[in-house]
């Protein structure tokens, strides 16, 4: 299943347009090709809700959550 499993928190376009990150309140992120609408990859790491996040050019990803830590994921694969 790739949906999320409580409500989105926020959306990031990828500064390309390539790949679209959504967040949510069930502490994961997503990262979903903008153009096929397919799962790139998960970013689960997060003990809460997720309230941020930042899609840099260098195809990374920084999230906030309200666990008090802010992760640096690599947009294709999802690493922390």
């Amino acid at each position: 299943q790739n949906a999320h499993r409580d409500r989105i928190t926020d959306l990031k376009l990828s500064p390309d347009r390539s790949c679209l990150v959504s967040t949510s309140a069930d502490g994961t992120g997503k990262v979903w090709d903008a153009n096929s609408k397919e799962l790139i990859s998960k970013l689960i790491g997060h003990k809460r809700e997720i309230t941020c996040s930042c899609v840099s050019t260098n195809q990374l990803v920084a999230t906030g959550s309200k666990d008090q830590n802010v992760c640096l994921w690599r947009l294709q694969t999802g690493q922390l």
